[in-house]
């Protein structure tokens, strides 16, 4: 079939021709693992609708770039064949299919379209292609290194299933967990349905029961035989969607996540006393380098910190920025004297926990108008960077050393990290919110320890509103919310499964993740300590 490939065909055993996740069906064709059938559109195709896309990215924006690819023609070989789809069906499953779909990198990005008609066909694979010019995925390629070229995809078509069930397996040692429900995965998948988890051991035995009396364990067995089969055939695949039709298990798709396991320790460290409410506090705001120097040697000595003061940077930001450096090297020896420390070790021995010297700190007498003019300073540097489009917002400015901001108000580049990964702060935040806090329970997810302020995100409003290093909170894990996870430090849901796909990119992240938690959806500005290792939450209001 001119201008499209077979799953059964040689060429898509190749990512680099189609994609990681056709590539991994192809091989478990190959093996005899039962699978749907599929045609891919190779990533050759779609090079002259992203290269368009490219050009109109360079001249006049994402709008136009998008516009660009939804408008190319697609070449007279490729329509042909895609209106000779009737051996798939009249319904039809179109996902994207990169290169880099393992990696971590596009993670929840490009887009999928179910329940495809024949001949909304073409405008699915241009759908495709234009979701490598979203706005979130751009800035993630531009932050990580990534020419948009290298992205492809590849489209995958396949027909569109009724299963009787479906689910998600992942390896687990000698064990398959496995999350069903009933009809189609899709729910589950999508984070709107808990779904039902079960264990399936080495020697076949189902722990936890079957969901409903409709599926017998022994259905599970197969899944979980299956499951163990892809992971030896295809190139180590963990997780496996799979759904049941006409009374067998068949694979819907096959990834293969390195699971990030978070430290084997809780922080260490004594956190007791006020001093490290007041901190905890403070620095959960403003995460990042700068809040070493800056901050954090002083905000003990106020039970909230004092407002900012409105500051003009009447000889430019960088003289600003400058005078606010030389303040806070004052303050800070002046501070280091009185509680006969030296200045350059207070953050440090803060962070690993000397409750002692926090004390000591909170009882020193800081001028509050010092204070808040440091703070006011530090805004108006950040505004006037956020106006020259070194940061995308002001709360941005804490990430970053003082030489690095002094770098960009003298023009040179500020490198913005790709994604956020955390700071020397993470154990004193986590510890503070886990011995202060209520403790609710949830579902794991995914592994690792982190702590920072609950934004609960209802829609892009509160999505504006997430600062780097938040605690993300949210009703059901949504696909949509991928895209947000690079900024947070931990993933809450008050429902939704692990087999969730926004679960999946929380791992790929090594974003620590836990679902179905009893947490007040209402918990906005209070500090939350997730452990995806065991799923406990810890809500502290401070």
């Amino acid at each position: 079939m001119t201008g499209l490939l077979k799953l059964d065909d040689d060429a898509a055993l190749d990512a680099g021709v189609v994609g990681v996740k056709a590539a991994h069906l192809a091989h478990a064709r190959a093996a005899g693992l039962p699978t749907l059938p599929g045609l891919i559109v190779p990533e050759a195709a779609g090079r002259p609708a992203v290269r368009a896309g490219r050009a109109a990215l360079e001249a006049r924006g994402l709008g136009a770039a998008r516009g660009a690819v939804t408008g190319h023609e697609i070449s007279a070989d490729l329509l042909a064949a895609l209106s000779r789809t009737a051996e798939l069906g009249d319904k039809l499953a179109v996902r994207s299919s990169s290169r880099l779909d393992d990696s971590g990198a596009l993670a929840g990005a490009l887009a999928s379209y179910l329940e495809v008609r024949p001949g909304e066909l073409a405008t699915a694979v241009r759908g495709c292609w234009a979701s490598v010019f979203a706005p979130q995925l751009v800035a993630r390629l531009d932050n990580l290194g990534i020419a948009i070229d290298d992205v492809g995809p590849a489209v995958l078509i396949q027909p569109h299933v009724n299963p009787e069930a479906g689910g998600w397996a992942r390896l687990a040692g000698d064990c398959v967990e496995i999350a069903v429900v009933a009809g189609s995965p899709a729910p589950l998948l999508a984070g709107r349905h808990p779904g039902q988890r079960v264990t399936v051991t080495a020697d076949g035995s189902v722990v936890g029961g079957p969901p409903d009396d409709n599926l017998d364990p022994a259905v599970l067995a197969l899944v979980a035989d299956l499951a163990r089969r892809a992971g030896r055939e295809v190139r180590g695949a963990t997780r496996m969607e799979w759904a049941i039709v006409d009374g067998s298990p068949v694979v819907l798709q096959l990834s293969k996540i390195v699971e990030h396991h978070g430290p084997g320790r809780r922080p260490t460290g004594d956190f007791s006393g006020r001093a490290y409410d007041r901190l905890a506090r403070a620095v959960t705001l403003r995460r990042g380098r700068l809040a070493d120097g800056f901050l954090a040697p002083w905000a003990a000595a106020f039970d909230g910190l004092p407002p900012a003061s409105v500051v003009e940077a009447e000889d430019g930001s960088a003289t600003l920025f400058e005078r606010a450096a030389r303040v806070a090297v004052e303050l800070r020896r002046a501070i280091g004297a009185a509680a006969q420390v030296p200045p350059e070790e207070i953050a440090g021995r803060l962070a690993r926990g000397d409750p002692k010297l926090a004390n000591g700190l909170a009882d020193v007498d800081v001028d509050a108008g010092i204070a808040a003019w440091l703070l006011g300073a530090l805004e108006t540097t950040a505004q006037g960077l956020v106006h020259t489009g070194w940061l995308r917002t002001p709360d941005e400015l804490w990430r970053y050393s003082a030489d690095s901001i002094m770098a960009a108000l003298g023009g040179h580049h500020l490198a913005q990290p790709a994604r956020w990964l955390g700071d020397r702060w993470d154990d004193m935040l986590f510890a503070v919110a886990a011995t202060r806090g209520e403790m609710k329970t949830g579902v794991p997810a995914s592994a690792g320890r982190a702590a920072g302020r609950a934004i609960v995100v209802r829609g892009p409003d509160d999505a504006a509103a997430m600062r780097d290093g938040d605690v993300m909170v949210a009703t059901w894990a949504i696909p949509n919310l991928s895209p947000l996870l690079w900024r947070v430090s931990a993933l809450v849901t008050v429902g939704g499964s692990p087999a969730a796909h926004l679960c999946e990119v929380a791992r790929a992240l090594h974003v620590p993740a836990v679902v179905a938690a009893g947490v007040t959806s209402q918990g906005d500005g209070a500090m939350l300590a997730v452990d995806g290792e065991t799923g406990e939450v810890w809500q502290w209001s401070g």
